[in-house]
């Protein structure tokens, strides 16, 4: 099944599931399938590095601010943005950053 016509009705208890492809779908699609799928195999040409989130909940006074502050919200993400594309350089292979995220990616996975 396409991810883009997801079927959640579909019940992938102790399935073995093929996913073809390793890109933003997968990265979200393959946690899930885990957990009640008994086996798992991703068909990919090119791997991607994947770290964790890091994602937290928005406190409630911030949620304040960004219900009652005009262009908070979008302040808040233009500099979310802004960091992000500050951190280009972890594309640019065998630069600094490349070499150091890399470290810390396997890091990771260890």
């Amino acid at each position: 099944m396409h991810t883009a016509r997801w079927d959640s009705r579909y019940n992938y208890d102790g399935k073995r599931v093929a996913v073809i492809g390793s890109g933003a779908t997968a990265a979200q699609a393959i946690p899930e399938l885990a957990k009640t799928a008994s086996c798992i195999t991703v068909f990919q040409r090119t791997p991607n590095w994947v770290v964790p989130r890091y994602g937290k909940s928005i406190g409630k006074s911030l949620q304040v601010v960004f219900r009652y502050v005009p262009g908070a919200r979008r302040l808040f993400r233009m500099v979310l943005m802004a960091v992000r594309e500050a951190l280009f350089g972890f594309a640019i292979h065998e630069s600094a950053l490349n070499v150091y995220a890399q470290k810390l990616c396997r890091g990771l996975m260890a």
